[in-house]
C-alpha cells in the first residue's frame, strides 16, 4: 500500500514488507516484520431461562464462545467473566463477547425476556362437609381472593361412586 495501511488481513501469522524505492542510484530500501492478527470471536450463543409464577426474572446464559479469556456484555455495559446474565425483566438484550486480546465479536446476539407469567389466585377456604356416603352428592364451596377487596365463590360438585 502507499499510504501504508494495510488492509484485508486475515486472522493468523502474517509477514509484511515494508520497501521505499531508492531514487539517484540508491538502492531500495524495505524492513520486514511479522504480526500476529487476531482473529474476533464469534457471536455469542445463548440459552434464555425465562420467568416462571414463582420466578419473576430470566436469566440469559452465554454457551458459546465459552472459557478463559473471554468476557460478556449484556445492552453494551460493563464485560464480566460470568456467562450469567441473572435478574432480567422482560425486554429485549444483545449480548457482545470479548476475547483476552480485546477484540469484539462483530455482531451482537439478541435474547428476549418474556414478562412473567400471571399466577392463578390461590384459594383462601375451602369448605364443606369432607366425608360423604356412597351414592350421595355434596357441593364444596372454594372462596378466592382476587383483589383483596372481594371474594369470589365457586361451587364443586363432588358424586361418591
Amino acid at each position: 500500500s502507499s499510504t501504508g495501511v494495510v488492509t484485508g488481513v486475515a486472522a493468523g501469522t502474517v509477514t509484511l514488507t515494508y520497501a521505499v524505492a531508492g531514487s539517484g542510484g540508491c538502492s531500495n530500501a524495505s524492513a520486514t516484520t511479522t504480526i500476529t492478527v487476531q482473529a474476533l470471536p464469534t457471536a455469542a450463543a445463548m440459552t434464555v431461562t425465562q420467568p416462571t409464577c414463582t420466578s419473576p426474572t430470566g436469566t440469559i446464559t452465554v454457551t458459546s464462545p465459552t472459557g478463559a479469556g473471554y468476557s460478556y456484555s449484556i445492552n453494551n455495559g460493563t464485560y464480566q467473566s460470568s456467562t450469567i446474565f441473572s435478574g432480567l425483566t422482560a425486554g429485549t438484550y444483545s449480548v457482545r463477547v470479548k476475547n483476552a486480546a480485546g477484540c469484539t465479536s462483530v455482531n451482537a446476539t439478541s435474547a428476549t425476556v418474556n414478562a412473567q407469567p400471571t399466577t392463578p389466585a390461590t384459594p383462601a377456604s375451602i369448605t364443606g362437609n369432607t366425608t360423604i356416603n356412597s351414592g350421595s352428592t355434596q357441593t364444596i364451596q372454594n372462596s378466592f381472593n382476587n383483589t383483596g377487596d372481594s371474594t369470589w365463590f365457586s361451587g364443586v360438585l363432588v358424586r361418591a361412586a
